[in-house]
């Protein structure tokens, strides 16, 4: 990723998000396939419109979502990813209600490999999830 090799050679921070939608079978299974892609469509509105000019928003397949934080360590990094949860959180989506987001952040270190990377911001998505869902977890031995 040449934004990786770009930002370390350069010194400067950049940070992964790792967003996955809270319960998103359920919502599929519940209110239906069409009513999940409405779902999916706003979430991805939503997280487009909350990081800041210079960010980028992939989907990583199914409901999963990443953000490339484009100059931010863990710490501003944390305070997007935190944003973005509140933002989409307070935002009913249509015929489902209210849902929830965990979302993972790391910030890439030297030695850092894509896959690496995303490896580790990916295991803090799933602390997220299972300390409890709707949470942001943050890598602690960074920034």
């Amino acid at each position: 990723m040449a934004a990786l090799r770009k930002r370390l050679e350069q010194g400067t921070p950049i940070s992964l998000l790792a967003i996955d939608i809270d319960h998103f079978k359920r919502v599929n299974d519940h209110h239906g396939h069409e009513a999940g892609d409405r779902v999916l469509v706003e979430v991805a509105r939503l997280i487009e419109s909350s990081v800041r000019a210079g960010d980028s928003v992939f989907r990583y397949g199914g409901e999963e979502l990443v953000v490339i934080a484009d100059g931010a360590g863990n710490e501003a990094a944390g305070r997007l990813a935190e944003k973005i949860r509140q933002r989409i959180r307070r935002s009913p989506m249509k015929t489902v209600g209210y849902i929830g987001v965990s979302i993972g952040v790391s910030e890439a270190t030297q030695g850092d490999t894509p896959k690496s990377w995303f490896r580790r911001t990916d295991d803090l998505l799933y602390k997220a999830k299972t300390d409890g869902r709707n949470r942001v977890c943050v890598d602690a031995g960074r920034d």
